[in-house]
């Protein structure tokens, strides 16, 4: 272990799914901490996608396609190959993206992006996507189960916009794990807790039976959406990453640490 490095001594909680954990393994390793990876949630298939497939054989009814995460993306191209389409279906559509991985894996699709807003929080993206359109665009909002309803709302109570929204893929808990986040809780195996969206931290307690004596452990978020979500169980986040991706919240528990240290 060498103590040089800012997160020596630190053993960081990772509770996204398997897939998406990988970035922050490497980038908690790197600074000398130790990750403990105890994905709390999963995804699926929708288990209804008949909205999905009618959206998509009517695709050029729709002015643009607005992407808020890799699942969105990945999930939908699914479906749009097993309806027998290419990406060239998509040709006529302008897309609109909210995170920048999103936009990386849109654009390693083969996608052009339209437009992306300078914050990755709903809030802000349809504050400034109403600039881009016309009164009365029709526009397809492929989604998550669990995804809020801001979109939805303000594109179409503000932004004069008609808005179909349509289930891509199911957010599940991953039960499988409930054991090992309990023990690892009760042996004090972690010190810092990181949640990436309101679903890690829905979740997190679902599965732990944890409640507000979270107060020893320290809890960093990536955006404040997740933050609010945490306050609903009466935590209050001790890191809230300044930019909402998983980079900005590696940099956000490294300047929180280097505080300590001074």
């Amino acid at each position: 272990m060498d103590k040089g490095l800012p997160f020596s001594g630190h053993k960081i909680l990772i509770t996204r799914s398997e897939e998406q954990a990988l970035p922050l393994v490497h980038s908690i390793e790197q600074r000398g901490g130790e990750a403990v990876v105890i994905p709390l949630l999963s995804f699926q298939s929708a288990g209804d996608n008949k909205a999905l497939k009618r959206a998509i054989h009517e695709i050029e009814h729709f002015q643009w396609i607005v992407f808020t995460s890799q699942n969105t993306v990945r999930y939908f191209l699914r479906q749009l190959q097993e309806e027998g389409y290419s990406i060239e279906l998509l040709k006529s559509v302008k897309i609109a993206a909210i995170g920048k991985k999103t936009l990386e894996l849109l654009e390693k699709s083969g996608m052009k992006v339209d437009f992306m807003p300078s914050r990755f929080v709903a809030e802000q993206f349809t504050k400034e996507f109403t600039h881009q359109t016309d009164n009365g665009e029709r526009i397809l909002f492929p989604h998550g189960n669990l995804a809020r309803s801001t979109i939805v709302d303000e594109l179409t109570e503000s932004g004069g916009l008609e808005v179909e929204p349509v289930i891509t893929y199911e957010t599940v808990p991953n039960d499988a794990n409930k054991e090992a986040l309990q023990q690892a809780l009760k042996d004090k195996d972690v010190d810092i807790l990181t949640f990436t969206s309101p679903s890690t931290v829905h979740f997190f307690f679902q599965l732990s039976g944890a409640d507000e004596t979270l107060k020893d452990r320290i809890c960093a978020c990536i955006g404040p959406i997740t933050a609010e979500a945490l306050e609903e169980y009466g935590v209050t986040a001790d890191i809230v990453a300044e930019e909402y991706t998983t980079e900005g919240l590696i940099a956000s528990i490294e300047s929180y640490l280097e505080g300590f240290i001074k």
